[in-house]
Formats: C-alpha cells, structure tokens, sequence
C-alpha cells in the first residue's frame, strides 16, 4: 500500500510540473473569461455574463483532460511502464493512479477558473461552493475515464492532434457551453444530453442563477462518473496486462 501511495504522488507531481501545459492554460483562461464577462456584461447584461461565465467554468477543464488522458494512454505503452510493472503494485492500482492524476489536474484547472469567475462576476456562498467543487470532481472522472477509454483505441501518435481538436471542438459546441439548452431544437437537443459538459452547467447554473437543485443533473453525472471511471481504468488495465504478454 505503500509504494502504491508513493507512486500516485510521483504521478500527481509530474502531472503538475508541466509547465508547457499550465501556463498557457492559467494565461487564456485569465484573459477570455475577464473579456467574456466584461464585455456581456456590457452587450447582454449581468445575468447572459453569468451564464456564459458558468459554461466556461466547467468547459475550463476540458482541453487539460483530453491531454492528460492521451498522455497517460501513451505512459502505459511505453516503456515507462515495464518499470512500474517491477514494482510490488497491482496494474489495476498503478492505471488508477494515472486516472486519479489526471482527474485532479482537470478539477484543479476549473477551480482556478471558478476562482476568477467569483472574483470577477459570480456571487457564491459557502454551500453554493462546496456543490460547485463537488459537481466539477464528478465531472472530471466522467471527462477523464471517458477520454481515456477513447484514447486507449489511438494506433497513431501523429493523430493526436485532430483527436483533441475533434473532441473539444465537439464538447465546446455541441453543448450548453454559451447557450441554455432550451434555445437549440429539439433534434439537437437529444445530442448535446450526450454531452457530459451539460448536466454540470445545467446543475451550476440552477444553483446559481436560479437558486434550484436539480437532483435530475446530479443523478445522471453520479452515474456517468462511476461508469466511465469504471470503464477507462478497465480499458486501460486491459491495454497494460495484453501489452505484457
């Protein structure tokens, strides 16, 4: 238990020692969310700011996610983990160790997103809070075990590239991010509720703008955690124990 614990923080540092990633994230998040909520504020009004400001908060942690799957996909095929294998740590352990990282790196990455949205537009109370950082983990094991059983599938490095920009341009757009959901048609609809994104605003911006819990959201991105966190450390234990052979 032991040497799995002190591998789990040698994947958890790693995963915050990349600058290369954090930087540009921390600057792009710092600039469009204090000129989307300036500037709405201005041509829409405070409540549209809010709105968008609530979509961007969760969608914050999406391109870190997609990333950190792949990367931890690419970790487990390569030599790296012959090593890990050597050690007195189960597969299933040392595959749950690299999710848990990049679980905490995407949550982390809408925290200090939610922290500027509060400082520059939102109103939040303690309990407000707690529920928000609550309903941003649940997201983020759904993000991350979803991506990762996706990622598993991926032959060619080469094509990382459209992958990420295929899955975040679908996440981003084909969903809540910028709009409520009762704006688009009802064919439409039906494809953004398949979008994990939406039931994380839909509950956020209840509880915020509305004053609602919508126990509805909350049921479906419980059960959504669960199943891909499941899923993608399935897959990728496969992944590990098929490549050994």
């Amino acid at each position: 238990m032991q040497a799995t614990l002190l591998l789990w923080q040698i994947f958890l540092k790693a995963a915050f020692t990349r600058w290369e990633l954090l930087l540009p994230f921390t600057v792009n998040q710092l600039l469009s969310l204090w000129v989307f909520s300036w500037g709405f504020q201005k041509i829409a009004g405070s409540e549209y700011a809010q709105t968008l400001a609530i979509g961007w908060i969760s969608f914050a942690m999406v391109t870190i996610a997609v990333i950190s799957s792949i990367t931890l996909t690419i970790d487990l095929s390569s030599q790296k983990i012959r090593y890990w294998l050597s050690l007195p740590i189960a597969p299933g352990a040392i595959v749950l160790g690299k999710l848990l990282s990049a679980i905490v790196l995407s949550v982390v990455a809408s925290l200090f997103t939610l922290g500027l949205g509060r400082v520059l537009l939102l109103k939040l109370d303690l309990p407000q809070t707690l529920w928000i950082l609550a309903i941003l983990l649940l997201q983020g094991v759904t993000l991350v075990g979803l991506l990762a059983s996706i990622s598993a599938f991926i032959r060619d490095i080469t094509k990382i590239g459209v992958i990420v920009s295929l899955v975040v341009g679908a996440l981003q757009y084909v969903s809540v991010v910028y709009f409520p959901i009762e704006i688009f048609p009802t064919y439409l609809q039906a494809l953004i509720y398949l979008n994990p994104l939406t039931y994380a605003i839909n509950f956020i911006r209840a509880l915020v703008l509305s004053d609602r819990f919508d126990l509805f959201s909350l049921s479906i991105l419980v059960v959504l955690s669960v199943a891909w966190l499941i899923a993608g450390w399935a897959v990728l234990q496969r992944k590990v124990i098929y490549r050994e052979r």
